[in-house]
Formats: C-alpha cells, sequence, structure tokens
C-alpha cells in the first residue's frame, strides 16, 4: 500500500490541474494545461490527457506505476456525459482503474476533508454543492438554480451598459471596458457587442470570462460594476441557502471556490448576504485542500485509505508548496 500511487486531476472550464501523489500525500509531480469542459473548450479532451502525460513525465513515473486515477470534471452532468469523460482519461498505455466525476465532488473532498458542509464555486462557470451530516448530497441544480460564473457576470454588466444605466460615476470603468472590447466610444463598443454572432461562441465567453475581471476590480468605485456584484454575490448566497436548508443543525460551514468566487469584492458580498439569514447560521471558511488534492484524496479513499489529519496536512503542506513554486515562476512565464 505504501508503494502505491495516485493521480488526481482537477479539470475546470478554464485550466486542468493534475497531482501525481503518495498514499503518505507526497506530490510527486504537478501539470497544468488548457480548460477541460468541451462545452467551453474545442480541445478539452487534448487538455485532459496532455495533463496525465505531463504529471507522469513531471514526476518520471511510467503508466504502469499508476494505482487509481481520478478525474473531477466540469460539464459531467449527466449519464450521457460519462461517454466523453471516459474517453478523456483513458491515456493510452494508462491500464490502472481510471474514475471521471463531476469536479464539485472533488471540490467538496478538498474543501472539508470529508466533513459536511457547502462549497460555491464560481469561475468560468458555477456550481454550488452539499453534503449535509446525514450524507445527503445535494446540487443547486436540482433546484433549477444557476448561479452565473465570470461570463455571466459581465454579460450582465454589459447588458446594464449597453441599455444606458452608466452614470458619471461609471466613466473610468466604462473607458476600460471599452478598452477590452478594441473600442473608443459606446457607439463603437455596441456595434463590436453587436456583431459577435459569426464568432464561436466559446471564444465569446472566454472574452467575457476576463472581462469580468475588470468588473470586480472597479467594484468599489463603479456603481454599475458593484451593482452588478451585488447581484452575482446574490445569486450564489440564494443557491448556498437553499441547499443550507438540507442541513439539519444550525450551523453550516460554506467554502467559496474559483477565480470568482474568491475576488474579495464577490467574497465580501456574499459574506454580507449570507450574515443576514435568519433559519441558518453560515459559517465562512478557508478550503482545507485545492480541489486537485482533493481529486487525490478522492483516489487514496477508494484504495481503502482514510483522509487522516496527517494525510490531510501534508497535502496542504504539498499544495501550498506547488503554489510556491507556481508564483516563482509565473513572472517569467508572464501568466
Amino acid at each position: 500500500m505504501d508503494n502505491q500511487l495516485v493521480i488526481g486531476l482537477d479539470g475546470g472550464g478554464t485550466t486542468t490541474r493534475a497531482f501525481l501523489a503518495t498514499t503518505s500525500g507526497q506530490v510527486l509531480g504537478f501539470a497544468e494545461t488548457g480548460g477541460a469542459n468541451p462545452s467551453h473548450n474545442a480541445d478539452a479532451e487534448s487538455s485532459v490527457r496532455r495533463a496525465i502525460a505531463a504529471v507522469l513525465h513531471a514526476a518520471e513515473c511510467q503508466p504502469e506505476q499508476i494505482a487509481l486515477l481520478v478525474a473531477g470534471l466540469a460539464g459531467l452532468n449527466t449519464p450521457a456525459d460519462q461517454e466523453w469523460a471516459d474517453r478523456f482519461v483513458a491515456l493510452p498505455g494508462l491500464s490502472c482503474p481510471r474514475i471521471a466525476i463531476n469536479d464539485t465532488s472533488i471540490a467538496h473532498t478538498g474543501a472539508f476533508g470529508g466533513a459536511p458542509g457547502v462549497i460555491a464555486i464560481a469561475g468560468t462557470g458555477s456550481a454550488i454543492y452539499a453534503v449535509s451530516e446525514s450524507g445527503q448530497r445535494q446540487h443547486n441544480d436540482d433546484a433549477h438554480h444557476y448561479a452565473g460564473g465570470a461570463r455571466h457576470l459581465a454579460y450582465d454588466t454589459m447588458h446594464h451598459l449597453l441599455a444606458g444605466m452608466a452614470t458619471p460615476a461609471d466613466a473610468a470603468f466604462v473607458a476600460d471596458v471599452q478598452a477590452h472590447w478594441g473600442a473608443t466610444s459606446m457607439a463603437a463598443l455596441r456595434t463590436i457587442i453587436l456583431s459577435q454572432g459569426q464568432r464561436d461562441y466559446r471564444d465569446i465567453k472566454r472574452e467575457y470570462g476576463t472581462m469580468a475581471l475588470l468588473v470586480t476590480a472597479a467594484a468599489d468605485r463603479s456603481p454599475l460594476a458593484g451593482a452588478a456584484c451585488d447581484r452575482a454575490a446574490l445569486g450564489l448566497a440564494t443557491g448556498i441557502r437553499i441547499l443550507g436548508g438540507c442541513f439539519a443543525g444550525p450551523l453550516v460551514s460554506v467554502a467559496l471556490i474559483g477565480a470568482l468566487a474568491c475576488t474579495p469584492a464577490i467574497q465580501v458580498r456574499v459574506a454580507a448576504q449570507l450574515a443576514s439569514a435568519t433559519d441558518k447560521q453560515y459559517h465562512l471558511q478557508d478550503p482545507l485542500l485545492p480541489p486537485v488534492a482533493g481529486a487525490v484524496v478522492h483516489a487514496l479513499q477508494q484504495l481503502g485509505v482514510p483522509p487522516s489529519a496527517k494525510l490531510l496536512d501534508r497535502l496542504r503542506t504539498e499544495s501550498e508548496r506547488v503554489s510556491a513554486a507556481q508564483n516563482q515562476a509565473a513572472p517569467a512565464s508572464h501568466e
């Protein structure tokens, strides 16, 4: 058992990350590629397979050394999706069992280490997922609720902007939005936005996704941007509270995950929304582990290795080490 190796993979809409780890929680290799959701990325299958191949190379391991692979994939929502998900992780030469599941499951495992709670993921897209004290598992989608991700925040902002709802106090923010789209006036921006029909929708979504950074950065100086962030936070808080009702106790742990959810502009607004709840007390906490480490924990559980405090501490230390190494490399790669 001590010599077994696993691969944990987190495939999101923008980035795919993979860890190759031992049963003691030591991370031997890390890899990062593009998005894994086929609804957002034309090369999603390639991104997943490249991540698996790259993490094997980084760890200097052969495919036959891997005991199990667990991949959490965004977009794996229905039984019909299982076909493409299983194909994505079927790297030639990798003969170990491979488990492809929705990315919310590994994110929850990472956030709470197996304990109950609610995660709200908001990045390229969004998903809210809860595991209650009784083990009940629910998605906000079960209630036909969707909170929206980065591009939805940008869509909402753009719609209000095109509807003429900007004020003089929004002038600097509006100029930033125009520059983002290569426009020099509102008339030019309107022409650009209304002539997107011939472009690949996935490219358009990514461009709106990057615009969301402008919105959250301007939330405290632009009424238009601030109001859009208010609405985005309300959507997340509503989904959290819908699932909070599944908990028997009065206290519900909540973790925010994803590039949008973790911006200060959204975090503070979600916290304020949850603080107004009278039916439950919501406790916001940092995730114990990133989703990719949650995939490792899930894989080890499948091998009979429980998520002990020692294991979780080791994986947290290893995740921080990998993150620090990435941050050091970032200036050189301009990412």
